[in-house]
């Protein structure tokens, strides 16, 4: 059940980034891109022995993974001058 919250937190995160930005990417896109964050980053903090199952710490690595997901895409997605 952890991993679909995660998915979640992404998804919406995602959706977030997409009105509040004004992005220019589909919102599928950057959907996707927050949900992969959100799950790599709780996932390693779990595999790390941060916490455990059910924690509430996974949702904040959730939520922190997939701002730095969007971040770094919005980064590379940059076009030179």
């Amino acid at each position: 059940m952890d991993l679909l919250g995660w998915i979640v937190t992404g998804l919406i995160v995602g959706a977030l980034d997409r009105r509040w930005l004004a992005s220019r990417q589909p919102a599928v896109t950057l959907m996707l891109i927050g949900a992969a964050g959100a799950s790599l980053a709780a996932y390693l903090g779990r595999l790390a022995g941060l916490y455990g199952p059910g924690s509430p710490g996974a949702y904040v690595a959730a939520l922190a993974g997939s701002v730095m997901a969007l971040a770094i895409f919005r980064w590379f997605g940059r076009r030179p001058g």
